[in-house]
């Protein structure tokens, strides 16, 4: 007698999928820059649908990896701890990226609406060797000029983009 299988169901597809990405994963950067990456070598169909919930980057790229956004992680350790390790992860959730370092709020809004537009969709990406718009973005102030760092948005990769101010001018 054969037995009917039912169809999978997708949420316990990606469930176990996120599960594995954590299995793979591994940290990059430090204090505000710090991300969590993993190897993206899993079912496509199931990592759109994860980066559609808002859990990973995009995983449509050259990158062979994607960035678990903070709420991914949280929820791919609680998984992994659930459904392999009968426990949860010993590490700590991520901590919420502050946007801006409190020194270079006041250099980013003094560059007008427009150029600050303009200033995001040109940053140049090594990975892709192309020009991008920058996501997932920090900002700091370093000998007087604004340095952003975060995400290239067509492969995830990191990318700086240094921005010198007026105030870099009149130290001279």
């Amino acid at each position: 007698m054969a037995s009917t299988i039912p169809p999978p169901d997708p949420d316990r597809i990606e469930d176990a999928v996120l599960a594995l990405l954590w299995l793979t994963s591994f940290s990059e950067g430090h204090g505000g820059f710090a991300c969590r990456r993993a190897w993206k070598g899993h079912d496509w169909e199931a990592l759109g649908r994860l980066h559609q919930k808002g859990l990973i980057s995009d995983p449509v790229g050259k990158s062979k990896s994607i960035v678990f956004t903070d709420e991914g992680a949280a929820r791919a350790g609680e998984l992994f701890g659930k459904m392999f390790c009968g426990t949860l992860p010993a590490e700590s959730p991520p901590k919420k990226r502050q946007p801006f370092a409190p020194s270079a709020i006041r250099l980013w809004e003094a560059i007008p609406e427009l150029h600050r537009e303009q200033i995001l969709n040109n940053v140049f990406c090594g990975h892709c060797a192309d020009m991008c718009r920058i996501e997932d973005f920090t900002g700091i102030k370093e000998l007087g000029d604004l340095i952003l760092r975060g995400f290239c948005g067509k492969c995830g990769n990191v990318v700086v983009r240094l921005i010198e101010t007026a105030e870099e001018q009149s130290r001279g």
